[in-house]
């Protein structure tokens, strides 16, 4: 418990001194330490998955190594028993990131979807056509309006690739749609540092 706070109180003097810009924080970190990896969860096998790709991100901003409840967090491990009661009332360890950020850190501030920016953390959860829920995590790194006033996101991270040649480290825009914050059915939830 004594390590807890004394990153709390570290994370509170490192505030003043973010980088505040993950989106180029996690292009860096595409393009070096992540090259040449795939996509999932064994990072001893040069693998790292969306939320491990959040949990370097966020500590490449901070220049320190997150304690083992902090990345735990984020990854959302281990996950609940019941994970569709945990989204359904949503658990604020179905937050992911934000929860992170927001809740046990304190060095961000919980967004809404229609005040999205790019460099915001994003955790979403939607059901698949099976009716799973299935979640992800993410920067944004693009923010737009449809025509019909939806808010609409480019994002950047480690994306489970649809085909062998699709990189998985990647901004992805869903085919020029964009990753809608508002679609009925989708929980999302962002976080944005503080400055």
């Amino acid at each position: 418990m004594l390590r807890f706070w004394i990153f709390a109180f570290g994370c509170f003097l490192l505030k003043g001194i973010l980088h505040s810009d993950p989106l180029t924080t996690a292009d860096r970190l595409d393009q070096t330490i992540y090259k040449g990896w795939s996509y999932g969860p064994d990072q001893s096998n040069h693998q790292i998955n969306c939320s491990q790709f959040m949990v370097a991100v966020i500590e490449a901003e901070l220049e320190v190594k997150l304690p083992r409840n902090l990345r735990n967090a984020i990854n959302i491990h281990p996950a609940p028993p019941d994970l569709n009661h945990a989204i359904l009332h949503k658990a604020r360890l179905m937050r992911g990131v934000q929860y992170a950020l927001v809740d046990l850190m304190n060095i961000a501030d919980s967004i809404e979807p229609n005040n999205a920016q790019p460099g915001d953390f994003v955790q979403y959860w939607k059901k698949n056509e099976q009716g799973a829920w299935r979640g992800h995590s993410a920067i944004i790194s693009r923010v737009w309006k449809d025509e019909e006033g939806n808010i609409r996101t480019e994002i950047m991270g480690a994306h489970e690739p649809e085909s062998k040649t699709e990189d998985f480290m990647a901004r992805k825009d869903f085919g020029g749609q964009g990753l809608n914050l508002n679609e009925t059915g989708r929980l999302v939830y962002l976080a944005r540092l503080k400055q």
